[in-house]
């Protein structure tokens, strides 16, 4: 039983470790699209390494302890939790760099001007919330503030959806620039997406506290 609490805490720190890391790729590269910084732009592109590392060190790590100790009841939800959250961070990161990838090319014309600017932070701002909240509710382990996160995914999807009607409009007025605003639906849907990774690790907090299993239902 001791070793089994040590494989959970040291896997469960490397969770965190990608977690943050995750989190920090979101911030640089949305950094980067806003401030026009294509050097900050291909950092993040060349630190998702480290995050792909890390999901493979916790996924041997899952498959040792499910080989060998044979968890049950709450620290089986742990380790089956852990085993799918990781992946999701680490579509983070890949969706970070997918920001960080467009930037680049947006960066290349000398004349285009991100639109819509303010409401594109605005998302910016909800999606950055949800995954700080979405980390804070897994080291808390609390089931409610998983379910406050998917709540909130609604707002997200509302936003998206309306600044992609606004960039689509504007790319018509403007076929100059039509190339740069395909690049910023491709921020803007990034974005969405991990609104719904971070929802997908609320699914698991909420299975691993409650044994409730909620995918496909709604809150």
């Amino acid at each position: 039983m001791k070793s089994l609490v040590k494989k959970i805490k040291r896997v469960t720190k490397s969770l965190l470790d990608m977690a943050y890391r995750a989190d920090e790729a979101v911030s640089l590269s949305l950094k980067s699209f806003f401030e026009g910084d294509t050097n900050l732009a291909k950092k993040v592109i060349a630190n998702d390494d480290k995050i792909d590392i890390l999901e493979n060190n916790i996924d041997r790590m899952c498959l040792n302890i499910f080989a060998l100790n044979q968890p049950v009841a709450i620290d089986l939800r742990s380790v089956l939790g852990i085993s799918k959250i990781d992946t999701d961070f680490e579509r983070i990161g890949d969706l970070s760099c997918i920001i960080a990838e467009r930037t680049i090319n947006i960066n290349k014309s000398k004349t285009f001007k991100i639109y819509p600017f303010d409401r594109i932070k605005e998302l910016a701002s909800l999606v950055q919330d949800n995954i700080k909240d979405t980390i804070e509710a897994y080291i808390n382990e609390d089931s409610n503030m998983a379910r406050e996160v998917i709540f909130k995914d609604h707002e997200i999807n509302r936003l998206y959806e309306d600044i992609l009607k606004a960039i689509i409009k504007r790319a018509n007025d403007d076929p100059d620039h039509f190339q740069q605003y395909v690049e910023v639906i491709d921020v803007i849907k990034s974005l969405e997406r991990i609104g719904d990774r971070a929802c997908n690790i609320c699914e698991d907090i909420i299975f691993i506290e409650t044994g409730e299993i909620i995918k496909h239902t709604k809150l």
